[in-house]
């Protein structure tokens, strides 16, 4: 297997900081954790300490992928967190990337974790939400999140790991399909409309279709009046080249990744009706991670906070060619007329809606409820005591972009503290 914006110009940039640790805590009473035993490390372990835990393990090559090329932004956060679990694991553990998403299609990944194709990976339940009814609700549930470039990513990231972590169904749902998940959401950029013309309003959209990634997207694109077809990322470039499809709902993370957005270069991205954000996970293969030694799990947990700070910077670094891309080809990034802004929010408040009256968990009115609270106390932390600004376009975002000054070790802390703590793998004795 293979560091975060200072809070944005401490009001404005983005610093390279990687939290040495996260200040975790021990697991609650009911939450086994198996493994094949061996020395305990304890939360804010050196390098040292892992070094001498692991000494004597065997060791292990570990095999993930991801869609990007290598140093590519969509790269980023997978080399990163191999180079990290190599570095503090005394060499002990390596990891074999595989580029391209070379091991498995992206919609198969949670399959090849469990065959051991692959022994960890991003894994995306929206693919098959029949086998996911529960994550679909998460997923559904994201679209109460800020589309700010900076403080929206963040806060959505810790909102969804929030919920995701406290609803039972959810992680039941990886481990019946023999996974263990490490991350139940991963930063994300916002969800955007990207057409080959302008759509910003109602009467753009007549006789237009549009990809869509998940089931929500559907009804939100219909509710702006395009008619949706289901199409792998991997495909919207070719859809668009055939006149098959002329716009596509999707991160510009996964525009990016994808290449459609030299055509697709007109960008909808509104402050105030957001689109489902097609959130994704990170997981281990479920017998692979119980065949490693407790410490050599509790070193692919604490080293968590790089895979995020790295997804992080690749989403941003995302945004940032987005842009420059948008711009090359005379398109531009606008908000939704007000017809388009109320037609969307009106959709929206039925997803939630549905959602609360869902029967794929169990208290569902409370997961709505739980889930709007944690949004909102989350852009509260981010903008107001992480100091990330509310406002910001995707224009000045791109202008003061640096990788080099990223510095999430507030956030890192928090997320810790306040979510990831209780499931850090510790000994069944």
């Amino acid at each position: 297997m293979k560091t975060p914006p200072r809070p944005l110009a401490a009001k404005g940039s983005i610093a390279l900081c990687c939290s040495i640790a996260f200040m975790v805590g021990c697991t609650p009473a009911g939450d086994r954790n198996t493994s094949a035993g061996g020395p305990s490390v304890p939360p804010g372990a050196t390098k040292e300490q892992y070094a001498a835990a692991l000494a004597d393990m065997e060791p292990i090559q570990l095999t993930t992928q991801n869609g990007g090329s290598p140093g590519s932004p969509q790269a980023v956060a997978t080399e990163m967190y191999a180079d990290a679990l190599e570095e503090w694991s005394g060499g002990k553990i390596t990891v074999d990337i595989g580029y391209g998403n070379a091991y498995a299609d992206p919609s198969q990944a949670d399959q090849a974790l469990d065959d051991g194709r692959l022994d960890f990976s991003q894994v995306i339940p929206q693919y098959d939400p029949s086998r996911y009814r529960a994550y679909d609700q998460l997923d559904r549930i994201s679209l109460l999140g800020s589309t700010a470039p900076a403080s929206g990513l963040l806060q959505t990231n810790a909102a969804l790991l929030d919920l995701a972590l406290s609803t039972p169904e959810i992680e039941s749902e990886f481990a019946a399909n023999g996974m263990k998940v490490l991350l139940p959401a991963v930063p994300r950029n916002a969800t955007a409309l990207t057409c080959r013309e302008a759509n910003t309003q109602l009467s753009d959209s007549a006789g237009r279709t549009a990809r869509i990634g998940v089931a929500a997207h559907r009804e939100q694109s219909e509710a702006l009046g395009l008619s949706p077809v289901s199409l792998p990322y991997p495909e919207v470039y070719e859809g668009f080249q055939r006149g098959t499809i002329d716009c596509a709902v999707a991160a510009l993370f996964i525009a990016n990744l994808g290449g459609f957005l030299p055509v697709a270069r007109h960008v909808v991205l509104d402050p105030e009706a957001s689109f489902v954000a097609n959130p994704a996970a990170y997981a281990f293969g479920l017998r692979a991670w119980e065949q490693l030694p407790l410490a050599a799990q509790q070193l692919i947990f604490d080293r968590l906070d790089t895979y995020i700070t790295g997804r992080a910077i690749g989403e941003w670094l995302s945004v940032v060619e987005a842009v420059r891309t948008i711009e090359e080809n005379n398109g531009e990034v606008s908000e939704l007329a007000p017809d388009a802004r109320a037609a969307l929010a009106a959709v929206n408040a039925q997803i939630i809606d549905n959602v609360r009256a869902s029967n794929a968990i169990a208290d569902s009115a409370e997961f709505v409820d739980s889930a709007e609270l944690a949004f909102g106390r989350w852009r509260t932390v981010v903008e107001g005591e992480l100091g990330y600004p509310a406002n910001q376009t995707y224009y000045e975002f791109a202008d003061s972009f640096d990788p080099e000054s990223v510095d999430l070790t507030a956030y890192l802390n928090l997320l810790a503290t306040e979510i990831l703590n209780s499931h850090r793998p510790e000994s069944d004795s």
